[in-house]
């Protein structure tokens, strides 16, 4: 069983701009000294942010982060910003869960 959880929100073009700025700028100083980075200016697959680990990027597009923390079953948390025209951005973000068992379906319950 696979849960899922989407969110959407429509950005004015501003914030998308500052969004992507995060990815390059934001993202790279504060977890520039944590563990597993090879790049301290940009994040590759495999690095590890916090308590997350990058599965994949597309610079500017989206950010797929696998959940290291102790939790009963596995995450999966996806950014992905849309253009949608001169002035407005997309912000989706998807959090996929697998539950392990009933304390997996109440920490999902819990959490959304």
């Amino acid at each position: 069983m696979v849960l899922c959880r989407v969110a959407r929100v429509f950005l004015p073009a501003v914030a998308g701009v500052l969004l992507r700025q995060i990815h390059h700028d934001a993202v790279a100083q504060q977890f520039r000294h944590q563990r597993g980075r090879r790049d301290p200016d940009q994040v590759h697959g495999g690095d590890a942010l916090d308590f997350w680990r990058v599965l994949a990027v597309q610079p500017n597009q989206r950010l797929r982060l696998l959940a290291e923390m102790k939790v009963p079953g596995v995450a999966i948390l996806d950014f992905q910003l849309t253009p949608e025209g001169p002035d407005r951005t997309r912000l989706t973000q998807t959090a996929w869960f697998v539950p392990r068992g009933l304390p997996g379906l109440l920490y999902w319950w819990v959490v959304t």
